[in-house]
C-alpha cells in the first residue's frame, strides 16, 4: 500500500485525544474514543495488507511490527515499578504484565473493575486495546475466508456484532468494552473501507467538503458527555458515540484529507505524531500513572498543573521517539524469531524479579501492611455470576441443598456489606442458612435503582425469611429502614441491622506504614453515632433488631489490629477478611435471632 499521510493524521488525532484524556484534562471528556478510531484504522490497514494468502507471513509481519515495542514497554514498566511503587501495587502490575505477556490483558482487566473505575492502580491498563487487536488478528483470516464465500457475511457480522455490543452495554458495559467479539464491528467498518470503497487502500474520489465536516465533527465529539459507566446506548460506551466516531473515521479514510491540510503546519505535526502513535500510546500511560502515584491512595482522579502537563507531554514525546527510533524502526536489533524468544524471556524474567522485590526490600511488619491491602474477597458477586446471570439482582453465596437449608437470608448493604460477606457466608453455611447477596453496591441508598419495593420483590421471589442490613452510618436513611419495616412486617420477615464498625481518620495501612498515631475510644464511637443510633432505637418493632459491633473492636480504646500485628482494615473504614472475622459472634447472633 502506498503511504497515506492522511491516515497518519487520523492516527495523530487519535493518539493526541487519548493522551490528553489520560492527563485528566477536564474538557477532553471523551478522548477515549480515540481508541475506537484506532480500531477502524487498524481494520482498514489489515484489509489492505492481507489478501487472503500466506496467513503465516501476515502474522509474522504484524508480530515484527507490534511485539518488540510491546515487550520493551512491559519490561521497563515492571522494572520502574519495582523501584517506585509499594508491593501492594507491584503485585497488581506483575499480574497485568503476565496477562499482557500471554496477549490477554483485556481479559484480565475485564475481571477487574471498569476501565473508567478509579479503584485500581493499573499503569498497563491501556494494553487492553492491544489485546483486543491481537485477538482480532487471530480471527481475521477466518473472517476473510467467510467473506470470500459469502458476500453478505461482512454486513451481517458488522450488524450482529454491533447489536450484541449495544445490547450488552445495557447489561454489562465492562464486557462490551473489553471483550473482542463485541468490538469486531469497529474493525470491520475499517475493513469495509479498504475492500469496498478504496482501491488498494487509495482514495477513489476525494470529497474535500465531506472530509472537512467529518474532521470537525470528530474533534467536537471528544467534548460530548459519553460515560463508560452509563448503561445506555446513547450515553454509554461503546454505544452510539463510538458508532458516530467510527463512521466519521470511515468517511475520512474513504475520502481522504485535502492536500492543503495535509501540507499545513498542523497537518505535518499530526503526521509526525501519527508515525509515532504506537510508541506514544505505549509510553504515555505508565509514565503518567507512575508520576502521579501516591502510596496508599488511588490516583486515577489526579489533577495536574499546566507545568506538570507540559512536562509529562515532553517526557512522553522524548521516550516515544527513543522507542520508535530504536525499537520500532529496528535500529537496536532486527526483529526475528531469536530476538522474539529473547524479548519474551526478558519480560518473563522481569516479572520473576519483580515478584522477589518485596521479600528483599521490606521487613515482616511492613509485609503485614501490604497483605492487608489485598486481604479482601472478590467484588460483590464475582465475574462468573455476571456472565451466567447478567440481569439477576442477587446472587447466592452459599451452596446448600434445598433439603438442608433452614432459612433464606438476604444480605443487603453497600461496600461495607461486601467486606463482611465471606465471613457472613461461612457462618451461615455452618448453620445451614442460605445467603443471597445484592449485586448492586448501592441498594436502598439515595438515588439507588434498588428501592424498598425492589427488595420486597426479591424477598418474594427467593422466599426470604430474614434481611440483614450492614452499612456505614448515614449511608442508609432511617426513613428508608422505617419504610422497609412497614413492608416486611406485613410479610412476617425479620430485619436485622449489624451496626457499622469504627471508622478512622486515616487509612489504617498508611498510618501503620508511616507510624502515625491513631486513637479512638468507645466513647468517641458512641458520640459520633449517637443521633443515628437514637433514631434507630426508636424503631420499636418485634421484627427489627440492632446488633452492636463496637464491643468486638473496643474496650475503652478501639483497636485496628490484633496482637500479632494483622490489620483489621484495608483502608479507613472497610474490614479486611481478617477484620471481618471479629464479627463472627455478631453474625452468629444475627442468624440465631
Amino acid at each position: 500500500m502506498k503511504y497515506r499521510s492522511d491516515i497518519q493524521i487520523l492516527r495523530g488525532i487519535a493518539v493526541a485525544l487519548v493522551v490528553l484524556y489520560h492527563l485528566n484534562i477536564s474538557t477532553i471528556r471523551s478522548g477515549f474514543l480515540g481508541v475506537d478510531m484506532f480500531f477502524v484504522i487498524s481494520g482498514f490497514l489489515m484489509g489492505v495488507l492481507y489478501q487472503g494468502k500466506d496467513t503465516i507471513s501476515f502474522f509474522q509481519r504484524r508480530a515484527k511490527r507490534l511485539l518488540p515495542a510491546y515487550g520493551i514497554t512491559l519490561i521497563t514498566t515492571v522494572l520502574a515499578s519495582c523501584v517506585l511503587v509499594l508491593p501492594s501495587e507491584l503485585d497488581g502490575i506483575l499480574t497485568q504484565a503476565t496477562a499482557s505477556l500471554f496477549l490477554v490483558p483485556n481479559i484480565y482487566f475485564w475481571t477487574q473493575n471498569s476501565y473508567f473505575s478509579a479503584e485500581n492502580f493499573n499503569p498497563l491498563l491501556h494494553f487492553w486495546s492491544l489485546g483486543v487487536e491481537i485477538q482480532y488478528y487471530l480471527v481475521f483470516p477466518i473472517l476473510v475466508y467467510v467473506f470470500s464465500r459469502c458476500k453478505p457475511a461482512k454486513v451481517i457480522i458488522i450488524i450482529l456484532s454491533m447489536i450484541a455490543c449495544f445490547a450488552l452495554v445495557k447489561i454489562s458495559t465492562k464486557s462490551a468494552f473489553f471483550i473482542m467479539p463485541f468490538r469486531v464491528w469497529e474493525f470491520l467498518i475499517g475493513y469495509a473501507a479498504a475492500v469496498s470503497f478504496t482501491t488498494n487502500g487509495q482514495v477513489n474520489k476525494n470529497n474535500a467538503t465531506l472530509s472537512i465536516i467529518a474532521i470537525c465533527l470528530l474533534l467536537a465529539s471528544m467534548f460530548f458527555p459519553v460515560s463508560g459507566g452509563e448503561k445506555s446506548i446513547l450515553w454509554g460506551h461503546p454505544g452510539l458515540g463510538a458508532l458516530f466516531v467510527c463512521i466519521l473515521t470511515f468517511i475520512i479514510i474513504v475520502n481522504g484529507i485535502p492536500k492543503y491540510l495535509v501540507e499545513s503546519k498542523i497537518g505535518k505535526i499530526l503526521i509526525w505524531l501519527g508515525d509515532r502513535s504506537y510508541s506514544i500510546y505505549l509510553v504515555h500511560f505508565p509514565l503518567i500513572l507512575l508520576y502521579t502515584y501516591t502510596p496508599f491512595e488511588v490516583n486515577a482522579n489526579f489533577s495536574l498543573s499546566y507545568l506538570e502537563i507540559f512536562t509529562l507531554l515532553a517526557a512522553t514525546l522524548l521516550l516515544s521517539v527513543l522507542l520508535y527510533e530504536l525499537i520500532e524502526k529496528q535500529k537496536m536489533f532486527k526483529a526475528s524469531r531469536k530476538t522474539a524468544i529473547i524479548l519474551y524471556t526478558s519480560v518473563a524474567l522481569s516479572i520473576v524479579i519483580g515478584s522477589q522485590v518485596p521479600s528483599l526490600m521490606y521487613i515482616n511488619e511492613e509485609a503485614k501492611v501490604f497483605f492487608a491491602l489485598k486481604d479482601r474477597s472478590n467484588y460483590r458477586c464475582g465475574t462468573l455470576n455476571r456472565l451466567t446471570s447478567p440481569t439477576s439482582p442477587v446472587c447466592e453465596l452459599t451452596e446448600l441443598d434445598e433439603k438442608d437449608k433452614i432459612e433464606n437470608v438476604l444480605l443487603v448493604g453497600n461496600s461495607h456489606a461486601d467486606a463482611i460477606k465471606k465471613e457472613f457466608t461461612e457462618v451461615a453455611t455452618s448453620q445451614n442458612n442460605r445467603v443471597y447477596f445484592m449485586v448492586s453496591n448501592r441498594p436502598l441508598m439515595v438515588r439507588s435503582d434498588i428501592d424498598v419495593s425492589s427488595v420486597m420483590n426479591i424477598v418474594e421471589e427467593y422466599n426470604i425469611n430474614k434481611i440483614v442490613l450492614h452499612y456505614k452510618f448515614h449511608d442508609i436513611k432511617v426513613e428508608t429502614i422505617e419504610e422497609l419495616l412497614i413492608k416486611t412486617k406485613q410479610e412476617n420477615i425479620k430485619v436485622a441491622l449489624i451496626e457499622p464498625v469504627p471508622i478512622w481518620d486515616e487509612s489504617i495501612p498508611k498510618a501503620v506504614y508511616y507510624n502515625h498515631e491513631l486513637s479512638q475510644s468507645i466513647d468517641d464511637y458512641n458520640q459520633v453515632h449517637k443521633d443515628y443510633l437514637n433514631a434507630l432505637s426508636m424503631l420499636t418493632d418485634d421484627h427489627f433488631k440492632l446488633f452492636p459491633v463496637s464491643g468486638f473492636f473496643c474496650d475503652e480504646e478501639c483497636s485496628f489490629k490484633d496482637e500479632h500485628g494483622n490489620l483489621f482494615y484495608f483502608d479507613s473504614n472497610h474490614l479486611t477478611l481478617s477484620g471481618a472475622k471479629k464479627l463472627k459472634r455478631v453474625i452468629e447472633n444475627t442468624l440465631h435471632w
